[in-house]
């Protein structure tokens, strides 16, 4: 959490929403023919297509790195507020690539500008706080082009650092964020007492 309260308002009319126009991006898979997909910023239209793309995230993360996601929470009250906001806040960066043809989305990308504890240097913060590729499609390098406008807003909106929240043992979403010059900054560390008491 970011940002001094008495300080948030005013931060707030300073932001610049996303600009971007649509950008074409030619993909080829190894085997098969090749594909034209849109780069764009989302619209409320999409909200479906990014909370499917989402529970696929969800499901990723929750069978290889963290079992206690909440598949439900996606589809939730909660979780449609939750999108609604990241596509059209001031705060707030969404952008998708669209199958042109079927109008599916293959990916998506979100982030925030928060607020951040006071017992921390007032400055802009945003968090990357999702982003994923479809199966299909990954190794084309079109979550580094998510990412990089992810940074490019950050840049225009005057922000000091941005950060990721990636599971400690997801070494090639690591490995990513590294590429871009992320470094580790604070690392949580957890206790699971409910499987350490059942090993008793």
């Amino acid at each position: 959490m970011y940002f001094r309260q008495s300080t948030i308002s005013s931060i707030l009319k300073q932001l610049k929403r996303p600009e971007k126009n649509p950008e074409v991006i030619e993909f080829a898979p190894k085997n098969g023919q090749k594909e034209k997909l849109v780069l764009r910023l989302a619209k409320p239209k999409d909200l479906k297509e990014i909370m499917r793309l989402n529970l696929e995230l969800f499901k990723h993360q929750q069978k290889n790195f963290d079992p206690t996601l909440n598949l439900s929470w996606t589809f939730s009250n909660e979780g449609k507020k939750y999108f609604k906001k990241r596509i059209s806040g001031k705060d707030s960066f969404t952008e998708v690539i669209e199958n042109p043809e079927n109008k599916n989305l293959i990916a998506y990308a979100t982030g925030l500008i928060q607020k951040r504890h006071n017992y921390r240097v007032a400055g802009k913060y945003a968090e990357l706080e999702s982003i994923f590729v479809e199966e299909k499609y990954k190794n084309a390098n079109l979550g580094s082009k998510l990412l990089g406008d992810f940074i490019e807003w950050c840049k225009v909106n005057k922000v000091d650092n941005a950060s990721a929240l990636v599971a400690a043992q997801n070494n090639s979403a690591i490995n990513f964020y590294k590429k871009t010059g992320f470094e580790y900054y604070d690392i949580v560390m957890e206790l699971n007492l409910k499987k350490k008491n059942s090993e008793k």
